[in-house]
């Protein structure tokens, strides 16, 4: 008990000596989280003590939204290793490099099992000479200390401009941009960053009080607090005056700082926000974002570009909620890979951060190089160069991407018209599937009265006489695969993965409509 108060009295906490009662009564590992919370500049590194003090000059308001997170604690040392072994690859002539980490060759070539080269040898097209080759998988193979590789990175802002169909939105992003999308492990992944950087434990997190899959798990994970909104209701309609009451419920209560998950495309209901609600909430949340009240914006986004409807947003939602001059307020989004390109198996996403207005070079520098980069490589030493490359290789139409400048990178425009044509055959299947669906008498689609959606799923709803018979989604779910007919119980939705063979359509419908009466009958 001494300790602590000793401890306590050195950084003037108030009360220290019934801290150090309550602290003495609990064991070690109880007692050090609580003082975590209580000083945690006691836990910090040298590192990150100067990263502090560099925040609270230049940009204070960030230094506010990490800390009791454990951003707060992911500084990265600059003088390190990896700083150390790049100032040598820059001043020291390779065959006298004994520094570096990575085994090497007498020929100063990485060292690569022969069956591994052999394996990634059969990705060389024939228009590309044995001598680029090796300089490219060289690359590859090459540890990635950043985060990321600077080539894809590169490629992948240029895709989230161009993914920004308003004028006006992408000249706002170009300032917001400053730095570029670094790659994570999936979607899940990157959103798990997210709240773990900038929520905390007891931080709030609003999330629509439809089914939210597994980041209802992440929040119990990371101990945030899970506060259900109606702001997309049961029916799948947007309704921001709810979300309104909920923020300013939450300041009521005293709390500093929310996390808002926006979901869209929506998984389940499918809703996609209007151009004139896009721009409603994006106002009503630089309305609330202030000194005392911050706001993050967690963006998933793995279902854009998949937007049905005239009145759907062509653009990311992120691109709608960027911060412009609030500086309590940061759009975080997780987009491209898994679901866009189909990499499911792969497991890859992009997080982009959107940052205010008018931050120094350097502070931007310190964010990128010393909070993002400790934060990360506490997580996982970036490299994943082979989803990285493949990806850019797409992307570019250039297999030799890894070599090229960020100047030389460009987008290549059949990549576009490709997905363009994907979206378009997407579209027109969920449409044909909803018509058949629709004339199931015992279901109810969930649609916005605005002509917005967007996914390659539908969900619905059962009538009111299966509700009255206590007959559910996950009821429905049961029966069905007794009928050789897979949908999914997502909380009060039935979702159909609408992207059904137009000639297995019909049979489908029919063992649908089957599962529905056999339930009746049951329940009768």
């Amino acid at each position: 008990m001494i300790k602590y108060e000793i401890l306590l009295n050195q950084y003037n906490i108030d009360n220290a000596t019934q801290w150090a009662q309550q602290l003495g009564s609990l064991d070690s590992n109880k007692a050090n989280a609580i003082l975590r919370q209580l000083i945690p500049e006691h836990f910090c590194s040298d590192g990150a003590s100067k990263l502090h003090t560099k925040l609270s000059e230049d940009y204070p308001e960030f230094l506010q939204m990490i800390q009791h997170t454990n951003a707060f604690f992911s500084s990265f040392p600059k003088s390190g290793i990896p700083a150390q072994s790049k100032s040598i690859a820059q001043c020291v002539d390779p065959s006298m490099n004994a520094g570096i980490g990575i085994a090497k060759d007498t020929h100063s070539q990485i060292l690569v099992h022969p069956k591994l080269s052999e394996t990634i040898n059969f990705l060389k097209p024939s228009n590309v000479d044995d001598q680029e080759w090796s300089k490219l998988t060289q690359a590859l193979y090459k540890y990635n200390n950043g985060l990321g590789a600077n080539w894809y990175r590169s490629l992948s802002k240029q895709r989230y401009l161009n993914d920004i169909k308003k004028p006006e939105l992408q000249n706002q992003a170009q300032n917001s941009l400053k730095i570029s999308p670094i790659p994570v492990f999936g979607g899940t992944s990157g959103l798990s960053s997210i709240f773990d950087m900038f929520g905390g434990a007891g931080t709030p997190v609003i999330f629509p009080r439809t089914y939210w899959g597994n980041m209802n798990l992440m929040a119990d994970q990371k101990g945030l607090l899970k506060t259900p909104s109606d702001y997309i209701d049961i029916n799948g309609n947007i309704q921001l005056d709810v979300l309104d009451q909920t923020l300013t419920k939450l300041k009521q209560d005293s709390f500093k700082k929310v996390c808002i998950y926006l979901n869209f495309p929506h998984n389940p209901s499918s809703t996609v926000l209007t151009e004139s609600q896009a721009q409603a909430l994006a106002s009503l949340l630089q309305s609330h974002a202030k000194e005392d009240f911050q706001i993050i914006n967690v963006c998933d986004e793995p279902y854009f570009p998949f937007v049905r409807g005239d009145q759907a947003i062509q653009s990311p939602l992120s691109s709608y909620l960027q911060p412009n001059q609030n500086r309590n307020m940061l759009t975080l989004a997780t987009i491209n890979g898994t679901k866009r390109d189909g990499m499911y198996g792969f497991r890859h996403a992009d997080l982009v951060l959107l940052l205010p207005n008018g931050l120094t070079v350097d502070i931007i520098d310190e964010i990128e190089n010393n909070l993002f980069a400790g934060y990360f490589r506490g997580c996982f030493s970036f490299s994943n160069a082979i989803n990285q490359y493949l990806l850019a290789r797409s992307l570019s139409s250039d297999p030799l991407i890894p070599l090229k400048s960020a100047d030389a990178i460009a987008l290549d425009p059949d990549y576009i018209d490709k997905e363009r044509q994907l979206v378009s055959y997407m579209s027109d299947t969920v449409n044909r599937s909803i018509l058949k669906l629709d004339k199931i008498p015992y279901l109810t689609r969930v649609k916005q009265t605005q002509d917005a959606s967007g996914g390659f799923f539908i969900s619905y709803q059962l009538n009111q006489q299966f509700k009255d018979l206590n007959i559910t989604p996950m009821d429905v779910h049961k029966t069905a695969l007794t009928h050789g007919l897979g949908v999914i119980a997502a909380g009060e939705y039935i979702r159909i993965n609408a992207l059904i063979e137009e000639s297995v359509l019909p049979d489908f419908c029919f063992r649908l409509v089957q599962t529905l009466k056999d339930l009746l009958e049951q329940a009768n």
